[in-house]
């Protein structure tokens, strides 16, 4: 007969019961209990709270600062297990050896081999930054500086200094930073190239802070570059951010610097055309390799020419399909399915920061498949609007209304997409008593139409736009929207103060004039205008352009028409004249203008002008 023992169940009532199973199938009698003691008792499960915390050394040979250092590799003992290939990613040496070190493990512990005899009277600094991380994915919150010394001395020069995010400020967390030496007196504004490789580099924690320790006592360029390829020097469209002085010294004292570092990126890259797909024989589909702008869409600028019997083809139409910045489609006559050139005008497309592409041609076999897209309506836009209960649309201050269609619309025989008069018997508008509303039509993208009124809609003015769908392959839809202007009752403004350094606060009231708003001229004599721009900070799910105006001679701005809102403020030393901020220059050496960010973040109050309690005061770079 077998032997049983018994384990439990618990039913519905929270009653135990035994339950008997084979003794060749049981655990040991020890463990049998166990089970028995967990049913009776319930027990919380296993493990605590989540391990978040970064890792530390907790001990290290030679130790920090050591001197007169005669060893062939440096040990760290780590207070838990560290993920080996963050290691070797984030260890560095300054001065660098010209070889890879040897790296061995044992447990949390490390000892990296130097590939080469240490130099002599030679201060040495191992980093590891915050790419190191723990086997749970914990990585340091900033870069572990370690240095010694082959020599009797140290270094013990410091730099410190904190960078930054242009658009709002908040520090900017693992940012390479790179110092350079610079013994001599040539400023950096005389470069013509970078050494290379920088002398030291480090990089900023959780806090955008970055320092420097351990420096031979002299000044030093120092940049900051994000070096996503790791070969420690600034590359084209890395992002990037110049220092606020030339040359910083590092001494024993340490130098912080108050101005930040603010990290901007000069894009030099224009747009390359990658390829040419043909979609049937007429559409024809340009790719590019980043968003572009269209400076000119007309037809007859454009060329296609079949290259077998050498002659130019039509062009219709040059457009954007919605919600794709980086295709263009070029529309043409029907084609035959042999090699064709097609050539972009020069100065035509850039990229979203202007830089232009150059006269281009391509070959491309155009596709058998006849065309038969057909225009159709899209949408109305803003698409964020909602409608109130009485189906009318609202628009901000700075919205105007637009519809957009699935391609050019080419009329009714054919006629191009730029014959406005045929294009008005499709969309119309009307306002609140059916009068007619005169209107013009623009199109950034070749298939979104903007409807620009004249004059434009006052406060609480509704207009009804209509879409013909008789013209668009549907004839027995119309579509329709209705808007109307937000009301002056819902609008506020904004105002403040931006000043200089050495500026006293305004006494008087005189505040920048609406009518200078997105007019960069006004300003001191012996300063440049300072631009400031408002950002909605509850953008959400109807978002708004940044808004900018001018500060008048004493400081003074505003900024009305605003909606129940709140926003935050940036204000900058328009030195370039443009009415954009510029980022500064690594080489040869321009400083950033002048920007700093508002600390309130004011709510618009209907029919009130709302003021900073405190200015937006900018911060004195060398120039």
């Amino acid at each position: 007969m077998a032997e049983h023992v018994s384990s439990c169940r618990t039913d519905t009532n929270g009653r135990s019961h035994a339950h008997p199973f084979s003794a060749a199938q049981a655990l040991t009698l020890g463990l049998a209990l166990l089970l028995v003691a967990s049913c009776a008792v319930p027990q919380p499960p296993p493990g605590g709270p989540r391990d978040v915390a970064p890792p530390l050394i907790i001990n290290v040979n030679p130790e920090p600062g050591e001197v007169n250092v005669e060893r062939e590799s440096i040990t760290m003992e780590f207070d838990k297990y560290i993920d080996r290939s963050s290691f070797e990613q984030a260890l560095s040496f300054t001065p660098r050896f010209q070889e890879s070190p040897t790296i061995s493990w044992s447990g949390r512990s490390v000892e990296v081999t130097f590939p080469e005899e240490l130099r002599d009277d030679m201060t040495y600094i191992v980093t590891l930054d915050t790419d190191l991380r723990d086997e749970r994915g914990n990585n340091l919150r900033n870069p572990v500086n370690i240095a010694f010394s082959t020599g009797p001395e140290i270094n013990e020069g410091e730099i410190d200094g904190l960078v930054v995010n242009a658009g709002d400020g908040s520090p900017r967390e693992g940012i390479d930073v790179f110092a350079y030496a610079h013994p001599d007196s040539a400023s950096p504004a005389e470069l013509d190239s970078l050494p290379e490789e920088p002398d030291y580099r480090t990089q900023t924690g959780s806090e955008g802070a970055f320092s420097f320790e351990y420096l031979e006592e002299q000044p030093y360029y120092v940049i900051a570059v994000q070096d996503d390829n790791r070969n420690l020097r600034p590359d084209p469209g890395e992002e990037f951010a110049v220092p606020p002085e030339s040359l910083i010294v590092a001494d024993r004292d340490g130098t912080t610097l108050d101005v930040p570092w603010v990290v901007t990126r000069l894009d030099t890259i224009p747009p390359e055309l990658m390829r040419v797909d043909a979609r049937s024989e007429q559409r024809h589909e340009l790719r590019f390799d980043q968003p572009i702008t269209v400076a000119d869409r007309t037809p007859e600028r454009w060329a296609v020419r079949d290259s077998l019997q050498d002659e130019r083809r039509e062009i219709n139409a040059v457009y954007h399909p919605p919600g794709a910045r980086n295709t263009l489609v070029v529309r043409t006559e029907p084609l035959d399915a042999t090699t064709h050139e097609l050539t972009v005008p020069d100065s035509t497309i850039a990229d979203t920061t202007g830089n232009l592409m150059a006269d281009t041609t391509a070959s491309f076999t155009p596709s058998e498949d006849p065309d038969t897209m057909r225009t159709r309506f899209r949408a109305f836009l803003p698409e964020h609007t909602e409608g109130g209960e009485d189906g009318v649309h609202t628009l901000l201050t700075q919205e105007t209304p637009a519809v957009r269609l699935n391609q050019p619309f080419t009329g009714y025989s054919g006629l191009p997409e730029r014959d406005s008069t045929h294009l008005h018997d499709v969309i119309t508008a009307r306002d609140s008593v059916g009068d007619p509303r005169s209107f013009e039509l623009t199109s950034e993208d070749g298939a979104t139409y903007h409807l620009r009124f004249t004059p434009s809609l006052a406060s609480e003015e509704e207009v009804d736009i209509r879409v013909s769908g008789a013209a668009l392959q549907d004839p027995d839809t119309t579509f329709a929207r209705t808007y109307q202007r937000i009301s002056d009752r819902e609008l506020g403004a904004l105002g403040g103060a931006a000043l200089w350094p050495d500026d006293d606060l305004p006494d008087t009231d005189v505040l920048a004039a609406p009518d200078e708003q997105n007019n960069p001229t006004s300003g001191r004599a012996d300063r440049p205008p300072v631009v400031v721009e408002a950002y909605a900070v509850d953008n959400g799910d109807r978002p708004m352009e940044p808004l900018r105006t001018v500060a008048n001679p004493e400081g003074q701005f505003l900024i009305d028409q605003l909606p129940e809102r709140t926003f935050r403020f940036r204000a900058f030393g328009d030195y370039s004249g443009d009415g954009q901020w510029d980022g500064g220059q690594i080489v040869p050496y321009r400083p950033a203008e002048p920007i700093t960010w508002g600390d309130e973040t004011p709510e618009v109050r209907p029919r009130w002008e709302t003021m900073l309690e405190a200015p937006l005061r900018l911060p004195e770079i060398e120039r």
